[in-house]
Protein backbone atom coordinates (compact mmCIF):
# COMPACT_ATOMS: atom_id res chain seq x y z
CA UNK A 1 0.00 0.00 0.00
CA UNK A 2 1.16 3.53 -0.78
CA UNK A 3 2.10 5.87 2.02
CA UNK A 4 -0.04 9.07 2.32
CA UNK A 5 2.49 11.21 0.45
CA UNK A 6 2.62 8.74 -2.42
CA UNK A 7 -1.18 8.60 -2.57
CA UNK A 8 -1.42 12.41 -2.72
CA UNK A 9 1.20 12.46 -5.45
CA UNK A 10 -0.72 9.88 -7.48
CA UNK A 11 -3.96 11.86 -7.13
CA UNK A 12 -2.27 15.08 -8.22
CA UNK A 13 -0.60 13.34 -11.12
CA UNK A 14 -3.95 11.85 -12.19
CA UNK A 15 -5.56 15.30 -12.09
CA UNK A 16 -2.72 16.73 -14.17
CA UNK A 17 -3.21 14.00 -16.79
CA UNK A 18 -6.91 14.91 -16.95
CA UNK A 19 -6.01 18.57 -17.41
CA UNK A 20 -3.46 17.72 -20.09
CA UNK A 21 -6.27 16.04 -21.99
CA UNK A 22 -5.72 15.09 -25.60
CA UNK A 23 -5.81 16.70 -29.04
CA UNK A 24 -9.58 17.30 -28.93
CA UNK A 25 -9.96 18.71 -25.41
CA UNK A 26 -7.68 20.83 -23.27
CA UNK A 27 -9.48 22.25 -20.24
CA UNK A 28 -6.93 24.96 -19.27
CA UNK A 29 -7.71 26.96 -22.45
CA UNK A 30 -11.51 26.62 -22.48
CA UNK A 31 -13.31 29.88 -23.20
CA UNK A 32 -14.68 30.42 -19.72
CA UNK A 33 -13.34 33.16 -17.48
CA UNK A 34 -15.02 31.57 -14.45
CA UNK A 35 -13.16 28.30 -15.12
CA UNK A 36 -9.83 30.03 -15.77
CA UNK A 37 -10.27 32.13 -12.61
CA UNK A 38 -10.23 28.95 -10.52
CA UNK A 39 -7.94 26.70 -12.55
CA UNK A 40 -4.93 28.85 -13.39
CA UNK A 41 -4.16 29.97 -9.82
CA UNK A 42 -4.54 26.35 -8.68
CA UNK A 43 -1.98 25.28 -11.27
CA UNK A 44 0.31 28.11 -10.18
CA UNK A 45 0.03 27.07 -6.54
CA UNK A 46 0.86 23.43 -7.23
CA UNK A 47 3.82 22.85 -4.96
CA UNK A 48 3.48 19.08 -4.84
CA UNK A 49 5.61 18.67 -7.94
CA UNK A 50 8.48 17.15 -6.02
CA UNK A 51 8.84 14.31 -8.49
CA UNK A 52 10.26 14.83 -11.95
CA UNK A 53 7.29 13.11 -13.62
CA UNK A 54 4.82 15.52 -11.97
CA UNK A 55 6.96 18.55 -12.81
CA UNK A 56 7.17 17.33 -16.41
CA UNK A 57 3.36 17.12 -16.58
CA UNK A 58 3.06 20.67 -15.21
CA UNK A 59 5.62 21.86 -17.76
CA UNK A 60 3.69 20.17 -20.60
CA UNK A 61 0.44 21.80 -19.43
CA UNK A 62 2.06 25.25 -19.22
CA UNK A 63 3.65 24.83 -22.64
CA UNK A 64 0.32 23.75 -24.14
CA UNK A 65 -1.42 26.76 -22.56
CA UNK A 66 1.19 29.02 -24.14
CA UNK A 67 0.64 27.47 -27.58
CA UNK A 68 -3.15 27.13 -27.56
CA UNK A 69 -4.54 29.97 -25.47
CA UNK A 70 -6.40 32.72 -27.23
CA UNK A 71 -8.12 35.16 -24.93
CA UNK A 72 -11.89 34.67 -24.82
CA UNK A 73 -14.08 37.75 -25.02
CA UNK A 74 -14.73 39.41 -21.70
CA UNK A 75 -17.71 41.40 -22.95
CA UNK A 76 -19.85 39.74 -25.59
CA UNK A 77 -22.11 41.77 -27.81
CA UNK A 78 -23.99 41.19 -31.03
CA UNK A 79 -24.05 43.70 -33.84
CA UNK A 80 -27.12 44.54 -35.93
CA UNK A 81 -25.84 42.66 -38.98
CA UNK A 82 -25.53 39.44 -36.94
CA UNK A 83 -29.01 39.87 -35.48
CA UNK A 84 -30.45 40.41 -38.98
CA UNK A 85 -28.72 37.27 -40.28
CA UNK A 86 -30.02 35.24 -37.31
CA UNK A 87 -33.58 36.46 -37.92
CA UNK A 88 -33.32 35.47 -41.59
CA UNK A 89 -32.04 32.00 -40.66
CA UNK A 90 -34.44 31.38 -37.79
CA UNK A 91 -37.19 33.81 -36.81
CA UNK A 92 -37.83 37.21 -35.27
CA UNK A 93 -37.74 37.42 -31.50
CA UNK A 94 -40.57 39.05 -29.60
CA UNK A 95 -39.97 41.85 -27.12
CA UNK A 96 -39.84 39.54 -24.07
CA UNK A 97 -37.29 37.25 -25.74
CA UNK A 98 -35.12 40.26 -26.64
CA UNK A 99 -35.31 41.58 -23.08
CA UNK A 100 -34.45 38.16 -21.64
CA UNK A 101 -31.53 37.80 -24.05
CA UNK A 102 -30.16 41.20 -23.05
CA UNK A 103 -30.44 40.38 -19.33
CA UNK A 104 -28.67 37.04 -19.76
CA UNK A 105 -25.91 38.64 -21.83
CA UNK A 106 -25.43 41.42 -19.25
CA UNK A 107 -25.24 38.89 -16.40
CA UNK A 108 -22.68 36.82 -18.32
CA UNK A 109 -20.66 39.94 -19.16
CA UNK A 110 -20.61 41.05 -15.51
CA UNK A 111 -19.57 37.54 -14.40
CA UNK A 112 -16.79 37.55 -17.03
CA UNK A 113 -15.53 40.95 -15.85
CA UNK A 114 -15.46 39.80 -12.21
CA UNK A 115 -13.72 36.52 -13.08
CA UNK A 116 -11.16 38.22 -15.32
CA UNK A 117 -10.35 40.86 -12.68
CA UNK A 118 -10.12 38.22 -9.93
CA UNK A 119 -7.85 36.07 -12.10
CA UNK A 120 -5.52 38.97 -12.90
CA UNK A 121 -5.35 40.07 -9.26
CA UNK A 122 -4.69 36.53 -8.04
CA UNK A 123 -1.99 35.82 -10.63
CA UNK A 124 -0.38 39.18 -9.90
CA UNK A 125 -0.34 38.39 -6.17
CA UNK A 126 1.12 34.95 -6.81
CA UNK A 127 3.78 36.41 -9.10
CA UNK A 128 4.87 39.01 -6.55
CA UNK A 129 4.56 36.62 -3.63
CA UNK A 130 1.84 38.60 -1.86
CA UNK A 131 -0.28 36.59 0.55
CA UNK A 132 -3.79 36.00 -0.73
Amino acid sequence: MNNPGESDHDQIKGCLYILLGNDSIFIPTKHSWTLLEKLWPSLSRTVHATKISTQNLLDRIMEKIGKQFDSPAIIEDTNDQSIKAAVELWRSLDEQELKSRDQIREQRNQANIRSYNNLMETLNSLFYGDPL
